[in-house]
């Protein structure tokens, strides 16, 4: 079921056939409800007039000023008398669901071609300048990281295991831990 905002046009169609094949020249009329979230149903329009299109397709605008609440929208195509393989055809919208409502921006508003081309361009220092938590920034982070699965250490099986970077000239994590292992403080050097 398409979706559109309050306040905007409606366009329906249905696609008629005889035996299979496309059927033109029909008289086809169109019958709208308006089925809203409360439950209240609504008949707007009866028997008006189809426009016929191309390759067996009828359609119906309903004008803006119609479309004035958020509801199901049905219409009803209509071929009475006609030869088709089905006189009936139902087609409906539904209109002013809150994220549709909530499309209201200007297309000028959205980010160019030129500003997501720069996006393109950040460097990889700029990504790992990028402030992960507290002060420490990404590449700050990923120091303390490695020397936490691949560092050298000092003082395993002690309260102060430290763990080192890869050069082994820095601690990078340094803790002071109780009986079970447990952290009471931790100081991190990731520079």
């Amino acid at each position: 079921m398409p979706v559109e905002q309050i306040g905007n046009a409606l366009i329906a169609e249905a696609y008629y056939t005889a035996s299979g094949n496309v059927a033109t020249g029909l008289t086809v009329t169109c019958d709208v409800d308006k089925l809203e979230n409360d439950g209240t149903y609504t008949e707007l329009l009866t028997g008006a007039a189809a426009t016929e299109g191309r390759n067996g397709i009828y359609f119906y605008i309903l004008a803006s000023g119609s479309v004035d609440a958020k509801a199901v929208y049905n219409f009803v195509f209509k071929a009475p008398g006609e030869t088709v393989d089905q006189e009936d055809i139902v087609a409906a919208w539904t209109a002013g669901q809150t994220w549709v409502e909530n499309v209201d921006a200007a297309s000028s508003t959205l980010a160019t071609s030129v500003e997501i081309a720069a996006l393109n361009d950040i460097t990889v220092a700029e990504v790992l300048a990028g402030i992960v938590e507290g002060t420490l920034d990404l590449q700050e982070v990923l120091r303390i990281i490695l020397s936490f699965v691949a560092g050298a250490t000092t003082g395993g099986n002690t309260t102060n295991p430290v763990f080192k970077s890869q050069d082994g000239l820095t601690d990078r994590i340094d803790m002071t831990v109780d009986s079970d292992g447990d952290r009471s403080s931790v100081t991190v050097d990731g520079s």
